[in-house]
């Protein structure tokens, strides 16, 4: 997963990235217009990745606005929220991933580093964060098994938590079948 998506916090909106691609380290900057910012103002994203051997990466990142991810849009249009929070809220993701010939592990997580004002994502003052872990297991070539547990918070709607199992076939190169079971705490 590329740290920048995570860095700004998953929007859909159009950006201009640049950056550096070295052999162990990767750094990116981007600039985007959001969606609720009529005022014509550029916000920032930035990231850093590193590999350490051949299977381990890790990335930092960072967003000047998680208003601006596409989830937390939703969520507030949901709620009849106005078109903008009023004020961008920073945030800090990472993650530290394994990626071996056998099996994988991926561990990311994303938190605002200050409150939504009340009103945008809920009545009270929030400051939302998430975290997953996923694990996946190669059992063949063209079958994997995978496990996935998560949580978040002070996010309106959100499940606390979830915890789910996946089995995955490659049937060929074009199609792949995937058997999905998740559960967890309505929130």
């Amino acid at each position: 997963e590329d740290p920048l998506v995570v860095a700004a916090g998953e929007t859909d909106d159009r950006s201009l990235v640049a950056g550096r691609v070295g052999r162990r380290l990767e750094f990116a900057v981007a600039g985007y217009q959001g969606a609720h910012a009529g005022d014509g103002t550029l916000d920032l994203a930035a990231s850093v990745k590193a590999a350490a051997g051949e299977a381990w990466t890790c990335g930092l990142s960072w967003s000047q606005d998680l208003g601006e991810a596409t989830e937390l849009r939703e969520v507030a249009a949901d709620r009849g929220a106005p078109g903008s929070s009023g004020v961008a809220v920073d945030a800090l993701s990472g993650f530290v991933a394994y990626e071996g010939a056998a099996w994988s592990l991926w561990l990311e997580g994303v938190g605002a580093l200050e409150d939504f004002e009340a009103g945008y994502l809920d009545a009270e003052p929030l400051r939302p964060w998430a975290w997953n872990l996923e694990c996946g297991l190669r059992v063949s070539e063209r079958w994997e098994v995978a496990s996935r547990l998560e949580a978040a918070g002070e996010l309106p709607d959100a499940p606390g938590w979830q915890a789910g199992l996946a089995s995955i076939w490659e049937l060929n190169e074009n199609v792949v079948v995937s058997v999905d079971y998740l559960h967890g705490d309505p929130g």
